[in-house]
């Protein structure tokens, strides 16, 4: 018997533990999809030539796990819109089925109706109800004469308590510019120290280099014609561009017009990913700069 016993509590132990490796693992394996798997994002911004400046038309959608989550937005100049994807079904659709499920069924109070039930609150007898009426007319009585009083008291002790601090001597004033600006003394001076920026700020900067280029629109298609009515501005504005030429990599047409006129035309489509393990990198990397760490906690 003792045998059996002790066979059938290990044999119950390793289905225990098996389960708790399966929970494990369907946990790892979530966590290894969030920090490995990118959210991908595509855009399109594109304006007509009518019309102006304020009413571009904006469009895109981020995308997790080839479209199992998607979330699309929209903005024309006027009204904007938003919408989230579950398995290609919106979620709207999914909680209008749980209301008309909701509404399907009879409420409590429907309930107790059809049944003739009466609700707890209601189920009092006519002799309670009649203390009850007494006591809130003797409490009108008691009250009226107490009123004045208390106001009183009130306005006797905020009074003092406004001239006054609880010793007697007049409250002391607070530090207004300090309150004001709200800035931090001892970061301000370690931000800009020497110490900081060869030993931690140099590094920020590198690597905030490297995730700006990560998190940057890998495809990234389009034209823009333009002109403004002084024609000076127009090769300014030309020259601007052709300095952001890492960012659109000369995959974008420009098209300046000196003809003098004040417009704005054109389309621009991106596509790229950002990857969360990326992200949660750059703040390790970060955070483990004893001069970065020694900052943030000042």
């Amino acid at each position: 018997m003792m045998a059996l016993l002790i066979k059938g509590l290990l044999s119950a132990a390793l289905v225990i533990v098996k389960i708790l490796c399966c929970l494990l693992g369907l946990l790892l394996l979530v966590i290894l999809l969030v920090i490995f798997i990118p959210l991908r994002y595509q855009g399109r911004l594109s304006k007509e030539r009518e019309k102006s400046l304020k009413e571009i038309s904006l469009a895109g959608d981020i995308r997790w796990l080839c479209g199992v989550l998607r979330v699309s937005a929209a903005y024309n100049g006027r009204e904007g819109a938003f919408s989230l994807y579950v398995m290609g079904i919106p979620a709207d659709k999914l909680f209008k089925r749980k209301k008309r499920r909701h509404a399907g069924r009879p409420d409590k109070r429907s309930r107790m109706k059809e049944t003739g039930q009466t609700a707890p609150e209601s189920r009092k007898t006519e002799r309670h109800a009649g203390e009850d009426e007494k006591d809130k007319k003797d409490k009108k009585y008691s009250g009226s004469r107490g009123r004045t009083s208390a106001r009183t008291g009130r306005v006797k002790s905020g009074h003092g308590s406004a001239s006054k601090g609880p010793s007697g001597h007049p409250p002391r004033r607070k530090n207004i510019r300090a309150g004001r600006t709200g800035v931090n003394k001892k970061k301000l001076r370690l931000l800009l120290s020497r110490d900081f920026w060869q030993n931690g700020g140099c590094l920020f900067v590198k690597h905030l280099v490297r995730l700006v280029r990560k998190l940057l629109p890998r495809k990234i298609s389009g034209e823009l014609s333009f002109s403004l009515e002084d024609v000076g501005q127009v090769g300014e504005l030309t020259a601007l561009l052709a300095m952001l030429l890492p960012l659109h990599k000369n995959r974008i047409a420009f098209h300046p017009d000196f003809g003098g006129e004040d417009y704005i035309e054109g389309k621009i489509e991106f596509k790229g990913h950002i990857c969360i393990g990326s992200l949660l990198w750059f703040a390790l990397r970060i955070y483990r700069n004893r001069a970065i760490r020694n900052f943030l906690r000042s």
